[in-house]
């Protein structure tokens, strides 16, 4: 939850929420039409390639190009891409999600099949995630 908790229920929750699977331990969630990597552990969203592809008229109409500097503990690269506000539509709800990395060259091979990774900046925006691995969903709320 937003309160820092972690709860185990005891019941099954219904099924109700995004679908999710798993790319061997990756969990995979669509949001609308689109499959995202999702996880708790990113601090923030990053879009990929394929995200760019399908919304690259309307990014060019409204963002200038830039250099994205990312990495982690094996160093730091830098790619071309844009910083952008992304707006996922998740249970109706309209997300607005700042300052978000969006790559146009591909950094690793998951930017070839995913449009990007849900982090902590649009898991935050809810007071409560729940996430069933029996049911593969994950529901915010």
């Amino acid at each position: 939850t937003k309160a820092d908790e972690f709860i185990i229920t005891h019941h099954i929750s219904p099924v109700s929420g995004s679908e999710m699977a798993l790319d061997f331990l990756i969990p995979v969630i669509r949001i609308g039409d689109e499959h995202y990597t999702f996880d708790t552990g990113a601090v923030g969203t990053s879009l990929y390639p394929k995200y760019f592809e399908k919304h690259k008229d309307e990014i060019r109409s409204k963002y200038t190009g830039s250099d994205i500097e990312f990495g982690g503990a094996g160093g730091m690269t830098t790619k071309k891409g844009y910083i952008i506000t992304f707006s996922p539509v998740i249970h109706g709800r309209s997300i607005d999600i700042k300052n978000v990395h969006l790559l146009t060259e591909a950094a690793s091979d998951n930017d070839k099949f995913f449009y990007g990774n849900i982090g902590q900046d649009l898991i935050k925006q809810f007071d409560s995630m729940t996430i069933s691995f029996r049911s593969m969903f994950i529901r915010f709320d």
